[in-house]
């Protein structure tokens, strides 16, 4: 199992004038993806000091995290412990590792994988993830769309979250300026996904879980939540052989749309 850790760091720049790149989203080398979805988040409940936005900013980063697709990973407030390669994702609010130094506004540990655990996702082949972690840098201001005093060189909280989620779930820098993971950011600067940013997750994750990335299904073997015996037939096998007139049986003890008593017998 590959322990190297390293960190993928979200850079603030004052501004991105003159800067072009093409478009280009950019998978972590190897490619790797969690291979339990969603994956959880633990939002660490301190908040922080900087937010006046009723809670200091937990419920805007909780809500950061589910950008990607709650069925590829979700954020819950709590306890959040930081323990490298423990399995556990946790965002903190706070830099216990000094990994995130200087200019870094937020750092995502993304060298914990398992080589020896692979599979293809439409022809990419990835890896698994084991561990990822988000940390922060508390030397700047953070701001959200809840507080009501505006923005004055601050840093926008759900934006950075989002950008180290996608880190955590697979995704390194893109060079397009205009995509979320691109590799700074302007104060103030509220930056939402893109359709880059879509295809990158798209491309790793292989469904469509990801809000407005079109794609398949997880095609991991197992009717996940999100998944139905239409979109999904490769993992919401027929329980008779069969495909008779479109419909599936997913299997799964829910009765699907799709399906029938006839034709899932029993299974729901």
């Amino acid at each position: 199992m590959n322990r190297i850790m390293k960190s993928l760091a979200f850079v603030v720049m004052a501004t991105l004038i003159g800067i072009t790149a093409a478009s280009a989203y950019v998978l972590l080398s190897p490619p790797r993806r969690w291979f339990s979805t969603p994956r959880n988040v633990t939002v660490d409940n301190r908040g922080l000091a900087s937010v006046n936005d009723g809670n200091g900013g937990v419920s805007a980063a909780v809500n950061a995290v589910g950008a990607w697709g709650t069925q590829i990973v979700r954020g819950t407030a709590g306890t959040a412990n930081y323990v490298l390669g423990d399995g556990i994702s946790d965002l903190i609010f706070a830099d216990p590792r000094n990994i995130c130094k200087g200019s870094c506004i937020a750092a995502t540990t993304t060298g914990y994988y398992d080589t020896n655990s692979t599979y293809n996702c439409d022809g990419t082949n990835v890896v698994e993830i084991t561990d990822s972690d988000v940390a922060f840098n508390l030397s700047f201001n953070f701001t959200t769309t809840g507080e009501n005093d505006g923005c004055a060189s601050e840093i926008q909280l759900e934006s950075v979250t989002t950008h180290e989620i996608g880190h955590l779930i697979g995704l390194g820098h893109s060079n397009q300026t205009s995509a979320l993971m691109y590799a700074s950011v302007a104060y103030c600067n509220n930056k939402q996904l893109s359709s880059d940013d879509r295809s990158g997750a798209s491309a790793l994750y292989c469904s469509n879980f990801v809000p407005g990335g079109g794609g398949g299904c997880n095609n991991n073997g197992t009717c996940d939540a999100g998944e139905n015996c239409n979109t999904c037939s490769a993992d919401c096998k027929s329980k008779t052989g069969g495909k008779p007139a479109g419909r599936y049986c997913c299997g799964n003890g829910v009765h699907e749309a799709a399906e029938t008593t006839a034709l899932c017998n029993g299974n729901f």
